[in-house]
């Protein structure tokens, strides 16, 4: 009688996932490539922030499993394909509703047209040098500043930049990039007279003074303020995450100019 031979290696798989958070009633989907005891929550820092704040009132459920990583992106795209553009960081913790960024699995078709279209210039060679030497004319100008101006008006777009931008600076590899490109650099007098006109033109437009702000706005601003410390490097200061690791050649403190 022959001998059956059975791995001990656990099959690799992956599953959809969606959290709720019952105190703002507010979504987010995901997926993960790993066991559901993992301890993994999410790629989203703004809802994971939330998570470390008040684990109690989040919930998470399974969707789907999924045994082929490659098809695990296509699953989560159906569902994320789901959420309405106007529930993008409102109804829900998540910013957009595509795989951006996962181009790098061969997953390009599955990613939008314009998506492809910014992959296929990224991979030309003369990216990012396109624009050396031109000249735009008015009429580009034009367009580009009243782009920029729907931005500035519409709540929408607001919060939508606000959001991606708190994103970004909670993660330590791009705040440490943003760090050594300001530090050191001084401003010439004409970047800052030019900078501050175009403050006062913008503030004009849209000013701020005497806009009462809600509780929750002031509640978010105290959080936001109460997780970060001061560092500096002995030549500037700034401020990160208090869950962050200090970066090297920083120490904590603020020094006095």
């Amino acid at each position: 009688m022959g001998t059956i031979h059975r791995s001990n290696k656990l099959e690799k798989y992956g599953f959809v996932y969606i959290w709720f958070d019952k105190k703002h009633k507010r979504y987010y989907i995901g997926s993960h490539w790993g066991t559901e005891t993992d301890g993994y929550k999410c790629s989203s820092n703004w809802m994971r922030d939330a998570y470390k704040r008040r684990p109690h009132d989040f919930k998470r459920r399974i969707i789907k499993k999924v045994f082929d990583r490659k098809q695990l992106l296509i699953e989560e795209y159906k569902y994320l394909s789901f959420i309405k553009d106007e529930e993008l960081g409102k109804k829900y913790y998540n910013l957009i509703n595509h795989l951006n960024g996962h181009w790098t699995t061969d997953g390009e078709k599955i990613l939008t047209v314009g998506e492809k279209i910014s992959l296929s210039h990224k991979k030309h060679e003369n990216w990012g040098h396109w624009s050396i030497g031109k000249t735009r004319s008015e009429e580009t100008k034009q367009k580009l500043r009243e782009a920029n101006k729907k931005q500035f008006e519409d709540n929408d777009q607001i919060e939508m930049r606000r959001q991606k931008s708190l994103e970004l600076w909670t993660d330590p590899t791009y705040r440490q990039t943003q760090i050594n490109i300001k530090v050191g650099k001084k401003q010439s007098e004409e970047q800052i007279e030019k900078r501050i006109n175009s403050l006062k033109q913008r503030w004009k437009k849209t000013p701020k003074k005497g806009v009462n702000k809600t509780e929750e706005d002031k509640q978010r601003i105290r959080s936001a303020v109460s997780n970060l410390i001061w560092i500096n490097n002995g030549r500037a200061n700034t401020r990160i995450n208090k869950q962050e690791a200090i970066p090297e050649g920083y120490v904590r403190g603020r020094i006095k100019k």
